[in-house]
């Protein structure tokens, strides 16, 4: 799959489905990218870009601001609140 920051997500660790909202998928990636797409509009919403001193927004769907750091690590796990649908967690 190609993200709109033009980065390869292919290489996923995890993925979560929003129980609230059916056809949003969130998905964490080997290179450090979580995605959460669209799946009834065809896109993705956003993008977070970890690295080793935080998080990065590389997205404007929920525009929200990131974090700085430096060096790249993998998503482990992606997880939405179980009661609010706008908050992903990620490891």
């Amino acid at each position: 799959i190609e993200a709109v920051t033009g980065v390869q997500t292919c290489a996923f660790r995890s993925l979560a489905w929003n129980s609230h909202v059916a056809h949003v998928l969130a998905t964490g990636s080997n290179s450090g990218y979580t995605v959460v797409w669209d799946l009834k509009s065809k896109r993705e919403v956003t993008a977070l870009s970890y690295t080793a001193g935080g998080a990065t927004g590389v997205g404007s769907g929920f525009g929200q601001p990131g974090w700085g750091g430096g060096g790249q690590r993998g998503v482990s796990a992606v997880q939405w609140h179980p009661d609010n649908v706008r908050n992903l967690f990620t490891v």
